[in-house]
């Protein structure tokens, strides 16, 4: 095993790797498609320590990326099945990727948590070529898992947001240990056949000087100005975890479809956690939107809508209000300033936790006594909830208006109009300043599946029960009408007060307002708690 600063062979390293099949020693090649395993190809060692070709059967390249390749090979004293990356020598001459490969593996090899693929060796060949093992993880990368769900349901999208939270998790480790990934993106988080999750490619990781410890994330409100910085912020140096320089200022590395503005001019020196939360955020959008954040025509493009975080157009009306309320959250992470961002990984995680509980706050209304807060005939694309304050229920007939009822905090009102999609059946008016909490209706469509099969009952109950609702009314109205005519008839003279004559027509369980509403058809007149007689015709 080499040491932090040596790019020499280790002893356990000693011998030969090549990347392609010896003649002596190749097993016969099988058809396209198939795994032809091989034999490494070595010289023979000069020591008593096991050489590559005696510890290892190479079984193919599996990956191939700017700096080497990725092979499947069997490591042969555990006989177990590994990966190994490799650094070919003409790379390894250059002390720019020779450092870049070194932080890779010095980088992972430290940040040991279930969400980080572990180092086994890191070490070189005989002709210099870099090496490092890893556990093979067999699985997908989130990159196809997405595009082999597209279009994502809303179950996709909570299994989506269960491998997002393990990155989350791997990330906010890293950042305590002072290391800053720097190309979060789909195709670098690793699926496995079990369920596993690793935050893949620490190529380009950058380990801080210092590293932000920051407080409690505040509470987060998609229906008001988000602050995702208002939190305390306490710094400390980190000297635990090293690994070789991997860039200049000035240069711009990392995947510029992902990219944070600061990363893609080059300004390392902004370079921090946020960037990696720029990044979550960019990642949570690919998964709601389907698409990168900076897609351009080509890649210089891609980098300049990056540098500018200049997100494209989303029409969100045909997203349910969860995927909208990810959205403002994924967004809120991918800020252009990083103070205007969430200020750690804890703090988008809860934000986005806090979405998936329910903790989505509606707007709030305000209105002042008298103020009409629906009408009666209106679509019914809202419902309400009284915060503060009393409301009437009333509905006008020929000119007058008759009150149905009286509504006070905790009430609600309108969610009839919205499961039904039928007008509104009554107009709401504020009595005294009320405070309200507007429900969009989509939200209660969304939380009752009334665009499933189950809607169809939800609305086929809701027109029902409007609809006895409305003939009870006209039943009980006809009821108390008659009580009244007749206890008139039998006391002729003189004013008589409501409280009175709710009990003199023996309906103690009728409402005032029913009552009023009785009255009033009759053609009394109902002045505060009195019911004076209809004035006689003129002939």
């Amino acid at each position: 095993m080499t040491d932090d600063n040596s790019t020499g062979p280790s002893t356990a390293a000693k011998g030969r790797l090549r990347l392609t099949p010896d003649a002596t020693t190749a097993l016969e090649r099988k058809p396209p498609g198939e795994r032809a395993p091989r034999e490494v190809a070595v010289r023979p060692a000069e020591s008593n320590v096991y050489g590559l070709d005696e510890r290892f059967v190479d079984e193919g390249e599996i990956g191939h990326g700017g700096m080497g390749a990725v092979h499947r090979v069997l490591e042969r004293s555990l006989h177990r099945t590994v990966a190994m990356k490799l650094l070919p020598q003409d790379l390894a001459q250059d002390t720019k990727y020779r450092n870049r490969f070194l932080a890779e593996a010095q980088v992972t090899g430290q940040l040991e948590h279930p969400n980080i693929v572990s180092v086994y060796e890191l070490g070189t060949d005989d002709d210099g070529v870099m090496f490092f093992t890893m556990p093979l993880i067999e699985g997908e990368t989130l990159s196809e898992w997405l595009r082999h769900r597209a279009p994502l349901s809303d179950e996709d999208i909570e299994a989506a947001l269960d491998i997002f939270f393990r990155v989350c998790d791997a990330l906010s480790f890293a950042h305590s240990r002072g290391v800053v990934h720097r190309d979060i993106k789909p195709a670098n988080i690793m699926v496995g056949e079990h369920g596993q999750v690793y935050l893949m490619d620490w190529g380009i990781a950058r380990v801080m000087a210092h590293t932000a410890v920051l407080g409690d994330a505040p509470e987060f409100d998609v229906s008001e100005n988000i602050n995702p910085t208002d939190t305390q912020v306490i710094r400390r140096r980190t000297t635990t975890l090293t690994a070789a320089p991997v860039e200049e200022e000035g240069v711009v590395l990392g995947t510029y479809a992902y990219m944070a503005p600061e990363q893609a001019r080059g300004d390392v020196e902004n370079i921090d956690e946020r960037t990696d939360v720029f990044g979550l955020g960019a990642v949570l959008y690919r998964v709601l939107v389907g698409r990168a954040p900076f897609e351009g025509t080509n890649a210089f493009d891609s980098l300049a809508r990056a540098a500018e975080s200049r997100l494209p157009e989303i029409k969100t009306h045909r997203m349910n209000t969860l995927r909208r309320a990810l959205l403002e959250v994924a967004k809120s992470a991918m800020r252009k300033d990083p103070t205007d961002r969430f200020q750690n990984v804890t703090a988008f995680k809860n934000a986005v936790q806090q979405v998936l509980r329910g903790r989505i706050r509606f707007p709030v209304r305000h209105c002042r006594a008298g103020d009409l807060i629906v009408t009666a005939g209106d679509q019914g694309d809202d419902a309400f909830y009284i915060r503060q304050g009393q409301c009437e229920v009333f509905v006008e007939r020929d000119g007058v208006e008759h009150r149905y009822e009286t509504l006070a905090a905790g009430d609600v009102f309108g969610e009839t109009a919205v499961f039904t999609g039928s007008p509104r059946n009554a107009s709401v008016r504020a009595l005294t300043d009320v405070e309200l909490i507007s429900v969009p209706g989509r939200y209660l469509a969304d939380a009752v599946g009334l665009d499933s099969w189950l809607g169809a009952f939800v609305r086929t109950l809701g027109n029902r029960f409007s609809e006895r609702n409305q003939r009870v009314a006209e039943l009980e109205n006809d009821l108390v009408q008659a009580r009244v005519a007749l206890f008139f008839q039998s006391h002729p003279e003189g004013p008589v007060s409501m409280t009175d004559l709710q009990k003199a027509v023996a309906l103690p369980a009728v409402s005032a307002q029913t009552l009023r509403i009785a009255l009033e058809e009759l053609g009394f007149d109902v002045v505060d708690d009195t019911v004076r007689r209809p004035a006689p015709e003129s002939t």
